[in-house]
Order: C-alpha cells, then sequence, then structure tokens
C-alpha cells in the first residue's frame, strides 16, 4: 500500500512545519494525531534520595533533601516511578514558568538541550539511592 504525500496543496498541509512530507517518515516531530512526541532531555545531576521502608505498612518512603521532594511506593519499582515523576513535575514546572535554566546552573546541572516553554519533555535525571535503617532517620531531628 501506498501512503500519501501531504504537501502545500494538499488538505491539512499546515499540520507539520515542513512543506511536504511523507506519513511513513519520523522527520516530522509532530504526529497528525495527538501529542507531540516528547522531546527526551538528559541532566547531568548529582541527585540522591534518601529511602527507607516502613516496617508496619511495608511502603517504601524516600526524600530528595536538596529538592525538597518526596516519593513512596508500595514496591520498589512504584518509589522510583514516583520519584521520577516528582522530578519532571518540578522540572516541567519550572520550564512552564520560564525559570530552568536559572534552577539549572544554580544546582550546577547541565541538560543535554534546554527545550522551549511549551515542548512536550520526557527528562531523564539520573539519581543515586541511599536507603537508611529506619524510616524515623527520614525525619530531621
Amino acid at each position: 500500500m501506498v501512503r500519501p504525500v501531504l504537501d502545500a496543496s494538499s488538505p491539512g498541509h499546515d499540520v507539520c512545519p515542513t512543506s511536504s512530507i511523507h506519513w511513513f517518515k519520523k522527520e516530522c516531530s509532530v504526529p497528525l494525531f495527538g501529542k507531540p512526541k516528547p522531546i527526551l532531555v538528559h541532566i547531568e545531576a548529582k541527585l540522591a534520595w534518601e529511602v527507607s521502608r516502613d516496617p508496619e505498612t511495608q511502603t517504601w518512603i524516600g526524600i530528595c533533601r536538596p529538592l525538597n521532594l518526596n516519593a513512596i511506593g508500595e514496591t520498589w519499582a512504584e518509589f522510583h516511578e514516583c520519584a521520577n515523576d516528582a522530578i519532571a513535575l518540578l522540572l516541567t514546572t519550572l520550564l512552564r514558568e520560564g525559570q530552568l535554566e536559572i534552577f539549572l546552573r544554580r544546582h550546577g546541572w547541565v541538560p543535554s538541550i534546554v527545550p522551549p516553554p511549551t515542548a512536550n519533555v520526557r527528562w531523564d535525571v539520573p539519581f543515586d539511592v541511599q536507603q537508611l535503617g529506619q524510616v524515623r532517620q527520614l525525619v530531621p531531628a
């Protein structure tokens, strides 16, 4: 089956910023339907989470003191996903508000690229985990 070519004379030609696209090519970052493809932004950061498992609930609880974030999960994988979501929410909010570059500089972090404020972004921020023996160690004295 041959897929049609969109060009300036085709209906819907303004879907992608290029003057001529083939539907089967991946050159356009804006799909014909739905959200634009996310831009992957890798950030070189030194970030640590302190984590402990609550002996009563068996829930993983963690804090990231440098960013004042917390995360929780019934499993290790859920905790990790929650921690990534917390970081992504913070960075996306900073991006939308025009404060991301200032924040990154202040922390000495280097992004692979700085996306535009309206971009659909997928963040890659590696972090270390320090497992603590007791949950009460997560609370400052």
